[in-house]
């Protein structure tokens, strides 16, 4: 998404065109994905609210993987009733792959809860596999939802 509407640019697309290829791709999304989940943390903010506290350093991304995992187990397990575990796949970026795992992997030793919940945990290339490309249009939608304080067209 940070390069969609460059790219565009480079096509000839005018911005409505662009709009217009972002709303298949939404509808597609509509189309196949039962339930969404997100959470956004802003990391700066939260480091800082550690560091006046005088308390050691958080690392956000445990937080918000945690975060994660308790809103789908909550919304989607607990109150859905859905009953099997659940295979989730992640952006296989290096960096992030093996900090995503060490996070989960810890998260599911220390609950029980969680052990049960995430059977698997796999990594994907982003620019193949669709439902990594339609996380990442919702997650830029959803940024610039909370950036601008207005829900995005796409997203109503």
């Amino acid at each position: 998404m940070a390069q969609f509407y460059s790219q565009c640019r480079l096509l000839g697309l005018s911005a409505d065109q662009a709009t217009e290829v972002l709303i298949e791709f939404v509808d597609k999304i509509r189309e196949r994905v039962q339930f969404g989940f997100g959470i956004a943390v802003d990391g700066k903010y939260f480091r800082r609210k550690f560091e006046i506290a005088g308390k050691p350093p958080k690392d956000p991304k445990r937080f918000y993987t945690q975060r994660l995992l308790r809103r789908i187990r909550d919304n989607f397990i607990d109150q859905a009733g859905y009953s099997a575990s659940l295979a989730i796949t992640f952006d296989e970026d290096e960096e992030s792959a093996v900090d995503c795992y060490q996070i989960v992997s810890r998260l599911r030793r220390d609950n029980d809860d969680l052990r049960e919940l995430v059977a698997s945990i796999g990594f994907a290339n982003d620019r193949i596999y669709t439902p990594l490309q339609a996380a990442d249009i919702l997650a830029h939608l959803t940024r610039e939802q909370l950036i601008s304080g207005k829900m995005p067209a796409l997203l109503q």
